[in-house]
């Protein structure tokens, strides 16, 4: 049989599980405030407390009305197991209520957080894609090296070369439309070659090359980029 205090605590615990997603020190707050309030010997004085250092806690920003609704939630809560049934089943309809409210905040920061998520990605997306170019040229440079025996001084060599042609490594990168800082293309053009090298000579979990080794893989990953079937 149903119960006021029983849907009570069912509210609470499904605030919890919906908290779940955030900070540790947040998704404890419903069991938290549930006690706390349950245990004040004045509801009312209690709650009034800590919903005004709920409203001025400047590290809630973001998330301030949905933990408030969440805690008004709580109250009523707590408030329906010390009243008698008749008047602690409209306690649980009020504790529901905040409750929904809370939820319709979390699904709307959950979507807002989604967009932030796919705008970024969209922008990364965007990044690659314009700096293909640069990516297929410094590959095709490292390739056909000879005397460059690994990727980081490959990088380099291709990092001078574009440098000194007219207009400087600036120039360069703008002609390749690319959105790489100048200061950065050696470090990311070493990157670009050690990718593409993991993607056709991968290494096996957990195993490690001697430094000539690594120079033998990159002397080796240099015929594949070439000429794939020269293995």
């Amino acid at each position: 049989m149903r119960t006021p205090s029983y849907e009570a605590r069912r509210i609470v615990d499904d605030l919890a599980q919906q908290m779940l997603t955030m900070p540790e020190k947040l998704r404890l707050l419903p069991g938290v405030f549930f006690r706390e309030l349950c245990a004040a010997e004045d509801i009312a004085h209690t709650a009034a407390e800590i919903e005004q250092s709920i409203a001025a806690n400047v590290a809630l920003a973001g998330r301030r009305e949905y933990l408030l609704s969440v805690f008004l939630s709580c109250v009523h809560a707590a408030a329906c197991i010390r009243l008698p049934q008749h008047r602690a089943w409209p306690a649980v309809m009020d504790a529901q209520r905040h409750a929904g409210v809370a939820l319709a905040h979390f699904v709307s920061f959950a979507e807002a957080s989604e967009v932030k998520k796919a705008r970024a990605r969209h922008a990364k997306n965007a990044q690659t894609k314009a700096n293909d170019t640069i990516r297929l040229y410094v590959l095709d440079a490292a390739a056909r090296s000879t005397a460059l025996r690994t990727p980081s001084s490959a990088a380099a060599n291709i990092a001078k070369k574009l440098d000194n042609a007219p207009g400087g490594l600036v120039e360069a990168l703008k002609n390749f439309e690319s959105s790489l800082k100048a200061d950065s293309v050696e470090r990311v053009f070493a990157d670009y070659i050690r990718k593409d090298v993991d993607r056709l000579l991968p290494l096996c979990p957990g195993e490690r090359l001697t430094q000539p080794e690594k120079q033998k893989r990159f002397e080796r990953w240099k015929k594949l980029y070439v000429c794939p079937a020269n293995d």
